[in-house]
């Protein structure tokens, strides 16, 4: 075949492909002027056209006010939950994810009356864009008004990576929660990692959850919540030391955790060989049969380095 018909192929195929979009769209409008037959053949269509590209907003208000007329409902709120967990949902880009989740919200939300779900739709939309700022907007005024602060607090921490706003507005609004949290009700682990993210921005939030994890004994969660923060490289290097002079301490106090604490003594050490809190504790790590070699190496180049 000459190179003049592949184009000429292609351009055919095009065009009936764009005939059959045109014709699933159409049918599409007709129903929800007429009568809704088939919910999930609707999103479906739409789904479809997010995927490339065309939003169609009236189309999806139109669904809404098409169900409430057929009474389909129910049928419609069923077609968003397969529809947002099909193979079709995956096939998407992030944002036509969102686009779709949020039609779901506002459905739920809206038409049914269901809060519970509209909320679940809206969380779904945050872990695929996180700085998506409606989304978060809808979600915070209805977590804000409960008693129990971690429902918010894992709203905080599910978009401390990409704020949709001022991160040191988030931070505050963050170490408040923390600081109402209890012995009895633990933040989850992964919440507690995620906060992280806002420690730059406010430092005080590292030892509140801290004193959180020591309240709630994840002692192991404590040591890592510093681990992480340790890793942030335009930390300054005083705060450096300290947290990890914080972080020996903590593995220290625990004696089936002693022997982590042997690579932050060698990096305090390295650094200042008077460091008091690192050479105690290789002193007491000497009695630790799996970094006894390497707390007497640590200890013996810091005396040398003494002179």
């Amino acid at each position: 075949m000459s190179g003049s018909e592949r184009p000429a192929k292609s351009r055919s195929v095009a065009q009936v492909a764009e005939k059959a979009r045109a014709d699933r769209v159409r049918r599409l409008q007709e129903a929800l002027d007429q009568r809704l037959e088939t919910a999930f053949a609707a999103i479906d269509t739409l789904m479809s056209e997010l995927g490339d590209g065309d939003p169609r907003t009236e189309l999806w208000e139109r669904l809404h006010v098409a169900a409430v007329r057929d009474r389909k409902e129910a049928e419609v709120g069923d077609a968003y939950v397969k529809c947002a967990n099909g193979l079709r949902m995956k096939r998407l880009l992030p944002e036509a994810q969102a686009d779709l989740l949020m039609h779901a919200a506002d459905f739920f939300q809206g038409v049914v009356g269901d809060q519970a779900s509209a909320e679940t739709f809206l969380r779904r939309v945050l872990t695929i864009v996180p700085d998506h700022a409606e989304a978060y907007r809808r979600l915070e005024p209805q977590l804000e008004k409960l008693l129990d602060p971690r429902p918010i607090l894992e709203l905080y921490a599910s978009v401390a990576a990409a704020p949709p706003k001022a991160a040191t507005v988030l931070a505050n609004q963050a170490l408040s929660r923390v600081l109402q949290l209890t012995a009895v009700n633990a933040l989850s682990d992964t919440a507690c990692k995620q906060l992280i993210a806002l420690v730059p921005t406010l430092p005080r939030l590292l030892e509140a959850l801290e004193a959180h994890c020591r309240a709630t004994k994840r002692h192991a969660l404590a040591c890592a919540l510093f681990e992480q923060a340790l890793l942030d490289e335009t930390t300054p290097a005083a705060v450096t030391v300290q947290r990890r002079q914080r972080v020996v301490e903590l593995y220290m106090s625990e004696a089936t955790s002693r022997a982590l604490a042997i690579v932050h003594v060698e990096e305090l050490l390295n650094a200042n060989p008077n460091d008091a809190i690192a050479f105690k504790a290789a002193e007491r790590l000497l009695s630790v049969t799996e970094v006894t070699s390497r707390a007497a190496a640590a200890l013996l180049a810091a005396r040398r380095a003494r002179g």
